[in-house]
């Protein structure tokens, strides 16, 4: 895996899935970007047609939809956050946030 791939899963912000990638498709995994953070440990692609989600270099979740793959990646990283001891996954309530903030240059969402 390399961390130069990214995957933003639409959200209510960015519902158009012509922009669910932001590197090129390829059978490589890419970082998955909900809501504007990178969620750690969490990676995904699409594959013949299916979504999947790699989730903390152990398990791979096959999904029919990209609405499906959100609807499941946003509870894992809501969970994992919470396990971490932050209320969500979009918190700044330590020191650290628990996912990074991704920032787009050109302001296209």
């Amino acid at each position: 895996m390399t961390d130069d791939n990214v995957i933003e899963i639409p959200t209510k912000t960015n519902e158009n899935i012509k922009n669910f990638l932001f590197a090129p498709l390829s059978a490589s995994w890419h970082k998955i970007c909900i809501e504007g953070k990178i969620i750690p440990k969490m990676y995904g692609r699409m594959y013949e047609g299916k979504c999947e989600v790699f989730l903390d270099d152990r398990w791979v979740y096959i999904f029919d939809t990209i609405e499906a793959a959100y609807s499941a990646a946003s509870m894992a990283a809501n969970a994992m956050a919470i396990g971490e001891g932050y209320p969500w996954f979009g918190a700044d309530s330590k020191t650290m946030p628990f996912a990074a903030t991704v920032m787009m240059m050109d302001n296209e969402p």
